[in-house]
């Protein structure tokens, strides 16, 4: 644009300012955990913003999606270590935006025990019970039913 100012010939640079808003996005899943095998993993992972693309993994198996929502709720059958992965996306006009969490999820082996066979034993005789248990480090307590 060329303006004329008392006979002068000025040109008008006319700058556009744009700010651009990108699309922001954060995942926290949680602190790591340790749980028995043959119990389920229950997390609930704080996600931002709403809306967002979520999805829950196990490491190394990103194609096999577990869960959807900031919600994953899944039996773990074999004891060991795993990583836990959830990852957010989430689109704002062109501007995209991913960021993802892991937890490490420690499968402890399932207790087992066997008391031994069952005894009849007569009032006021003492009953030894002995178990087998394992893993070793695992704790019993002793009850009585009913």
């Amino acid at each position: 644009m060329k303006i004329s100012l008392r006979g002068i010939l000025c040109t008008l640079a006319i700058l556009v300012l744009t700010n651009v808003v990108k699309s922001q996005c954060s995942v926290n899943a949680g602190n790591d955990t340790t749980i028995c095998q043959n119990r389920p993993l229950v997390r609930t992972a704080i996600v931002t913003p709403n809306g967002a693309t979520i999805k829950w993994y196990l490491q190394g198996n990103s194609t096999n999606i577990l869960s959807t929502s900031a919600n994953i709720n899944t039996a773990l059958t074999v004891a060991g270590t795993f990583n836990y992965i959830i990852q957010v996306t989430s689109v704002t006009g062109a501007n995209t935006c991913t960021d993802s969490d892991t937890i490490k999820v420690i499968v402890n082996p399932s207790p087992r025990i066997n008391p031994g066979s069952t005894r009849t034993v007569c009032q006021e005789n003492p009953l030894n019970i002995t178990a087998t248990v394992s893993p070793s480090s695992s704790s019993v307590n002793w009850y009585l039913l009913g």
